[in-house]
């Protein structure tokens, strides 16, 4: 796993880690030399043979991925679920796929999580462990219940309609229910998703970030069963705003030399005119609202190319580690026609986050 720094790109560090992630690449990252690794094949094939089938990068077996979705570590084991198409290699049919990695370096795929029904595509989303199944989302178990609230993508005709909506799992997220009860969070809106979702010691509620997209804003509602949500605050209308914001994640980073701060993760444009990329902005968050500690003139950009997009932290991360982000290496430029088969996507490499004081600000 590598280390990103939010800061400046030009600096003698950030050129040292491109150095250093070349020379990585050139001796570990070639189809010709898997470097042993052979415990990493897809289901024990010889699928890391396949034309440009990265090596290190998490990608699906077969069919389509792009955004990666409910992010969460329980119980030893990372999990990764994503927007997946199980009948093809382009967009489409949205379901979550699923896999399983205890190093974020192999991974095991497991059977589709949560699929497609009727005019229900399943976009974006987050999940949680709900410790002791404390919102009694799991019935009458009384283990740990893993949840994942998600975006309802509801196709009516020429029109359609999104909502946030909860499955959940008592069975380590091999199995998933939809909640009887969905939508749990109706605006009545055709553009309302991707939330993220976490726990908030400090107020003692489950937070969740979601965003209207063409307006340029996040909403931050907060809940004490996942089932109620109620509306705090919202945050919107600064940084880049040349196309729309989706995907928001709010997570607290540890600064280089002590303290933290909480930063808020949007995908939208890129300084790549015409693609789309992510930008973040750093401040502090109490429960119910984000306020930027320091003035933000210009876009800060998560990363400078244009093949980044979607990210997410990992939740319920063992304490004290730092947070982990996983995106789609893509762009809706070329997405769905990139010369890959029997598969199209991938993730990047995980990054470590921590935030460094400069001369620019944190």
């Amino acid at each position: 796993m590598k280390t990103i720094v939010f800061q400046a790109p030009h600096s003698i560090y950030a050129r040292l880690i491109l150095l250093a992630l070349l020379a990585i690449c050139a001796s570990s990252c070639s189809t010709g030399d898997r470097g042993g690794r052979k415990d990493a094949d897809l289901s024990g094939s010889d699928h890391y043979n396949e034309s440009f089938r990265p090596q290190f990068h998490f990608s699906p077996e077969r069919t389509w991925t792009n955004d990666p979705n409910g992010l969460l570590w329980y119980d030893g084991e990372y999990h990764l679920f994503y927007q997946n198409n199980p009948f093809g290699d382009r967009w489409g049919h949205m379901s979550w796929g699923h896999a399983v990695s205890p190093d974020l370096v192999h991974w095991e795929h497991l059977p589709l999580a949560i699929p497609e029904e009727g005019n229900e595509m399943i976009f974006s989303g987050s999940a949680i462990v709900d410790y002791g199944n404390s919102s009694g989302l799991c019935g009458d178990e009384q283990g740990d219940c893993m949840v994942a609230v998600y975006t309802s993508h509801i196709s009516q005709g020429d029109t359609s309609h999104q909502y946030q909506s909860l499955a959940y799992s008592s069975d380590r997220g091999r199995t998933w229910l939809k909640y009887a009860g969905n939508p749990v969070l109706d605006l009545g809106m055709a553009d309302f998703r991707d939330p993220k979702v976490f726990w908030h010691a400090g107020s003692s509620k489950w937070v969740m970030v979601v965003s209207l997209p063409h307006v340029h804003t996040v909403q931050i509602y907060t809940s004490v069963n996942l089932k109620d949500w109620q509306l705090q605050s919202e945050f919107g209308g600064q940084g880049d705003t040349s196309m729309i914001w989706e995907c928001p994640d709010l997570l607290e980073v540890p600064v280089e030399g002590g303290g933290s701060h909480w930063v808020l993760i949007i995908s939208s444009g890129s300084r790549n005119p015409g693609f789309v990329g992510m930008q973040y902005f750093v401040g502090d968050f109490e429960g119910r609202h984000f306020r930027l500690t320091e003035p933000h003139p210009e876009p800060r950009w998560i990363d400078y190319g244009k093949d980044f997009y979607a990210a997410v932290a990992f939740n319920q991360l063992p304490v004290g580690e730092a947070p982990v982000l996983l995106g789609w290496t893509n762009s809706w430029m070329y997405a769905n026609d990139v010369p890959t088969a029997p598969w199209r996507g991938a993730m990047s490499i995980p990054r470590r986050l921590h935030l460094r004081r400069g001369q620019d600000g944190t």
